[in-house]
This record gives C-alpha cells, sequence and structure tokens, in this order.
C-alpha cells in the first residue's frame, strides 16, 4: 500500500465552492514556457464525471455544466466538502484554486488512511474508468496534452524532500518544532 499511496500528506477535508472545483479542473492544462500543452491530471473520485473540449485553449477547457458530482451538475455558486492531500490544497501541485478553502479538518496521512479503507472494504474495485470524457477528440488540433512528473522540491543541500515536508515547509507556517501543517 505504501507503494500505492506513500507520500505522506496528511489528508484534509476542506470546504470549496463550485468555482474552485472548476477552475481546479480547468488548471489541469497549462502552456510550459516554450510552448505545448501540459496536462497534469487530478484523480477525481468515484462520484465525479465531466468532460472536456480537446480543442479548447488552456483554462477553457471544462464547460460547468458538463460537471457532476453524485449525477447532480456542478454549481458554481454552491459549496462542496473535499478531501484531498494537503499538498494539493496548499497548490503544491499546481492547482491554486484551492488554496481559498475554509473550514480545513487534518486526518490522518494519506497511506494510513489507504490502509483503514481497505481494513474496512477486505476488497476494493477500481472505480469507473469512464469518469472523464474528451470533446471533440478527433476534431483538428484537438489535443489531451503531455503528461509530465512535477518537479519535487528540494532541501537547500539539494536532497529531494518528501511530499510531507515539502508541503509543511512551503505553507511556511512556524511552530516551536520549526513548522507544521496549518490544519
Amino acid at each position: 500500500m505504501w507503494n500505492a499511496v506513500g507520500f505522506g500528506d496528511p489528508i484534509v477535508t476542506a470546504t470549496v465552492t463550485g468555482q474552485q472545483l472548476h477552475d481546479a479542473l480547468e488548471q489541469q492544462w497549462t502552456v510550459p514556457a516554450g510552448g505545448g500543452l501540459k496536462y497534469a491530471p487530478l484523480a477525481v473520485s468515484a462520484n465525479v464525471r465531466y468532460s472536456f473540449d480537446a480543442t479548447g485553449p488552456a483554462g477553457d477547457r471544462v464547460d460547468p455544466v458538463d460537471v457532476f458530482i453524485d449525477g447532480t451538475a456542478l454549481d458554481v455558486s454552491r459549496t462542496y466538502r473535499v478531501a484531498a492531500p494537503s499538498y494539493t490544497l496548499l497548490n503544491q501541485d499546481g492547482y491554486p484554486a484551492f488554496t481559498g478553502f475554509t473550514r480545513p479538518f487534518r486526518h490522518n496521512r494519506d497511506f494510513e488512511s489507504f490502509v483503514t479503507y481497505v481494513k474496512e472494504r477486505g476488497r476494493i474495485e477500481p472505480a469507473p474508468l469512464d469518469r472523464v470524457t474528451v470533446k471533440n477528440s478527433s476534431a483538428p488540433g484537438a489535443r489531451i496534452g503531455a503528461t509530465t512528473v512535477p518537479p519535487r522540491l528540494r532541501s537547500a543541500d539539494g536532497k529531494v524532500l518528501p511530499r510531507a515536508e515539502a508541503a509543511v515547509l512551503a505553507a511556511g507556517r512556524p511552530s516551536a518544532e520549526g513548522f507544521r501543517v496549518p490544519c
């Protein structure tokens, strides 16, 4: 299980707006220096489905009417409770839309939560593979984007920091021990 989810990030449940959810979905695509299209997909829950337009520019690929949570269309004006690694909510994965979250509640770290989840269920099944669909995939100029691994945060001596430590340092919230996760 460590190999599947072993980053060590605390899981945080927080309140975000529908607009923040939409904006985070749009932030999956960016245009890196030098051009091209980078795609850093979010791992959405089994109860989320959405479509994106493969011909749209970065920042305009997901129409809110094409996003469904529990079978209901996304309402950009209401709030939703989400669970995510603190690293993601603190914009260390490239989703600044989440940084305005409210009412955070810190849970166990990701791998501890995953172990508990598996123990409670005994057997797990993968989420449906049709949760994300592509519009205009065969149209001229259609592109999904290149998937890349984001750079890792490094300490002053050049060592790669574990994600949990990187999230703590990125939060910049000092405590008696140095830094702490903000929730």
